[in-house]
């Protein structure tokens, strides 16, 4: 909490100093549009068909179907960079990681970098604000041109997108409730009766609600297109999810920290990066960890700032991060002791 309270103060003054390079030309000049970044929540790779194709359950049917698309890139060994949302998704969002030194009260934040890149920015959120769980996101939230909390299932973010101007250049973070404990509260009950779905265990309800996240992200992803001029969109969770222990540092179980994660690139965004498009192609199947999104996110829409190091962008062709060097739990442990 001490660390959220820093970065609560500090942030004004964080913001002021943050340059984007004068050599940057940010894909809101090249190419307008809508850049949207969709962060889920408790989503473990390892039970998504669209990553563990032998999966017993098609739990990611529409996403199982992208792979492969145009401008579809899966990245199958991804990892959170601690299990739970506020640890997690504060470094993912800022320029503090597992590896750069940085404290979280100096860091920059992703929503501020996409502002002074000439996007408008949107905080769409389906969880909580302002609980002491979640300080730390409601901080980042803040800096946002335009917040919204919103309440009921998932799907709901759909109306909020349609107030959103479709000619402008729009940066758009939405934070769904995803596959939380307790997953029976996340799912509507018509989506279990529409795909007559099997909910008599936990791992039945779990599997129900990736799958009912896998027909949210359909749905954002074809508006995006169709309504909002969609340039890019990224799909993270913040962390994984253990059956038995759902998710937390102890006890700790790799399958907490193993995330879906996955980036589309327009045609006409590969076509005026080209380059980007080929290094993310080529990094699809190396090691990477969540709180490394602020460099990623940063090189997708091009505004490398005075905090940006190419070396921690999965899109770049400067990305270097070995299963060595990987770590997770906030630095006390590493990915290469993940046998699992």
């Amino acid at each position: 909490m001490n660390a959220f309270v820093q970065l609560q103060n500090n942030i004004e003054q964080n913001s002021d100093n943050l340059e984007i390079k004068a050599s940057a030309i940010p894909s809101s000049k090249k190419i307008p549009g809508s850049i949207i970044i969709v962060i889920g929540e408790s989503a473990n790779r390892d039970m998504m068909s669209a990553f563990n194709s032998s999966y017993s359950k098609n739990t990611t049917p529409w996403e199982k179907a992208s792979r492969g698309k145009n401008g579809f890139i899966f990245f199958d060994n991804s990892f959170a960079n601690f299990p739970n949302t506020v640890m997690a998704v504060t470094q993912a969002l800022t320029s503090s990681n597992q590896y750069n030194g940085i404290p979280l009260k100096d860091s920059i934040d992703l929503l501020d970098v996409a502002h002074k890149a000439g996007y408008h920015t949107y905080w769409l959120s389906l969880q909580n604000k302002s609980t002491v769980s979640d300080a730390g996101i409601t901080v980042l939230a803040n800096r946002a041109d335009t917040i919204k909390w919103i309440h009921g299932h998932d799907e709901a973010v759909l109306s909020e997108l349609k107030n959103i101007p479709p000619t402008e250049n729009n940066f758009i973070i939405i934070h769904l409730n995803g596959s939380h404990f307790r997953y029976d509260r996340r799912v509507p009950q018509e989506f279990i009766e529409k795909n007559n779905l099997a909910v008599e265990s936990k791992t039945d309800w779990y599997n129900t609600s990736l799958q009912y996240t896998d027909c949210v992200l359909k749905e954002i992803y074809h508006y995006g297109k169709e309504s909002l001029h969609m340039q890019a969109m990224v799909y993270f969770s913040d962390h994984g999810e253990d059956m038995e222990y759902t998710h937390t540092s102890s006890p700790f179980l790799f399958d907490m920290v193993h995330i879906p994660f996955w980036i589309y690139l327009s045609p006409e965004y590969q076509a005026a990066y080209h380059d980007t498009y080929q290094s993310s192609r080529k990094n699809e199947k190396e090691i990477f960890t969540n709180d490394l999104m602020f460099e990623s996110i940063s090189g997708i829409i091009h505004a490398e700032s005075t905090s940006y190091q190419p070396e921690y962008d999965i899109t770049s062709s400067k990305y270097n991060l070995s299963r060595n060097h990987a770590l997770t739990l906030h630095g006390k442990k590493y990915i290469k002791d993940d046998t699992e």
